[in-house]
């Protein structure tokens, strides 16, 4: 019962950064009168999970103290919930503070909520909301079998070095929203 209570917690914490994504979104759409923004917006986390990638991999060693020093802040408060008797409440909050670790992955749903927000009209930024809530209730199965000793053993298969698997696959992820953003933005294709 106490895993539902973080899955929610997080859950929570995605949906308010899809609303503020999606407020942002519609915020530049209005402000700016660009009706792009569904076209740059790929680029943008295109680029970003690219970094990302370089950053798993080690290649970019300036930001990793940075984000480990977040990280590292974050888990003492989450390791002192573990220790602590634990109630539905704390285990919300506990949830809350975990849905703001940096993750890379998250990246994509918020650009998905930007979009949202921006080409969604006044509901866009409530839809934002809902596409990062999803985004984080879809975690619960990985939490869960975490919670089952699945997370230790796969972690075991990667063995004592950096694994690269993680930092490549955003690397092509990346790779694909930003050829995906070109190729929308080319002369000739049906959305330019």
């Amino acid at each position: 019962m106490d895993l539902c209570w973080l899955v929610l917690g997080k859950a929570l914490t995605y949906g308010c950064i899809g609303l503020f994504s999606g407020w942002s979104g519609r915020a530049l759409v209005r402000w700016t009168g660009w009706e792009g923004l569904g076209h740059a917006l790929p680029l943008v986390s295109g680029v970003t999970l690219v970094l990302a990638g370089l950053v798993t991999l080690g290649a970019l060693r300036g930001l990793e103290p940075r984000l480990h020093a977040i990280e590292t802040r974050l888990g003492v408060l989450l390791a002192s919930h573990a220790g602590a008797r634990r109630t539905p409440g704390s285990s919300l909050a506990a949830g809350m503070l975990w849905g703001l670790l940096p993750c890379p992955m998250v990246l994509v749903p918020a650009v998905g909520a930007a979009i949202a927000g921006g080409a969604g009209g006044p509901r866009g930024a409530y839809q934002g909301f809902f596409i990062m809530v999803g985004f984080g209730l879809g975690t619960a199965p990985a939490l869960f079998a975490g919670g089952l000793g699945l997370g230790r053993l796969l972690s075991t298969l990667r063995g004592p070095t950096r694994p690269v698997w993680p930092g490549a696959a955003l690397i092509a992820a990346g790779g694909a929203f930003i050829y995906l953003s070109l190729s929308m933005n080319a002369p000739g294709h049906p959305c330019h």
